[in-house]
């Protein structure tokens, strides 16, 4: 089954990359977890965050969502002074997306 769209509903979807050492990977989730509920969640605009590690340890994905690339914006310019000092040593590969397409399971 195939998820049709509604363009005026679709949301901001930005993808953030980060390449780790497996040694830390776990400490880097602790962090992105924390800053995430202590911080991003509360951030107008905001919708949701999920995270996925990489089964090597070697990555970490935050695969979030804003209500508008605007409030994304705005929300990277108005908090680089409050990240976590251990972003500076892992840099986030960060992209936005729109969704084209959803395919789902039947049933």
């Amino acid at each position: 089954m195939t998820v049709t769209l509604d363009q005026k509903k679709n949301v901001t979807t930005v993808m953030v990359v980060f390449s780790v050492e497996p040694s830390q990977q776990q400490e880097l989730l602790d962090h992105i977890m924390t800053y995430g509920g202590s911080q991003v969640k509360y951030q107008p605009g905001f919708i949701s965050s999920t995270l996925h590690r990489s089964i090597d340890g070697k990555r970490i994905v935050n695969y979030t969502q804003w209500q508008s690339r605007e409030d994304y914006e705005t929300f990277v310019k108005s908090s680089m002074s409050e990240r976590p000092q251990i972003f500076q040593n892992f840099p986030p590969d960060t992209h936005i997306y729109e969704i084209v397409e959803q395919t789902v399971q039947e049933g």
